[in-house]
């Protein structure tokens, strides 16, 4: 049985995906999201997550107490 492709829309692709504290995890989020998409013990394990994502163009990295990181723009090809 053949499994049709999810369509990406373009608010998925506008929305950058934050790396965010959760207690003594690491959340990666889609901005305005209410679920993360993944739940990691590491920021370095959910950064490679977020970089493995096909429908984002910037991932927004935080510190610990919340606070802005860094950024990572992309410029992918569909």
């Amino acid at each position: 049985m053949k499994t049709a492709k999810r369509q990406i829309s373009l608010q998925e692709i506008l929305c950058p995906v934050h790396i965010v504290p959760s207690g003594d995890n690491w959340r990666v989020i889609r901005e305005g999201a209410l679920r993360a998409i993944a739940v990691k013990a590491n920021k370095r394990s959910a950064v490679s997550i977020a970089k493995k994502l096909k429908s984002i163009n910037r991932i927004v990295i935080h510190r610990r107490d919340g606070t802005f990181q860094e950024h990572i723009g992309y410029c992918r090809k569909w």
